[in-house]
């Protein structure tokens, strides 16, 4: 990667930080990092059944341009790449 290459580069922001897992105490969480480095990061949980895409992009891409931000979701709260908006799973 050149210098040219850091100047183009799109900046992450909400809607396309990479969503990643972690384990601890054999539980997964799923997190995601994005925003300005270098000061303590400001981490931020949902409610209950809240899951990372219940942010408001607006609110945490202003909150990121001044230092990191970090969404987790509760173990509880299932996050599927493959579910959409809307999706509510079938019982029985």
């Amino acid at each position: 990667m050149t210098t040219n290459d850091l100047m183009t580069e799109a900046p992450v922001t909400h809607k396309t930080a990479q969503t990643r897992r972690i384990g601890a105490g054999g539980v997964r969480l799923a997190y995601r990092r994005f925003g300005a480095r270098g000061v303590t990061p400001l981490v931020m949980l949902q409610y209950f059944r809240g899951n990372l895409d219940n942010w408001d992009p607006a609110l945490t891409d202003a909150l990121a341009a001044e230092r990191e931000v970090i969404l987790v979701a509760y173990p509880a709260c299932v996050w599927r790449p493959s579910a959409r908006p809307g999706d509510v799973p079938r019982s029985g």
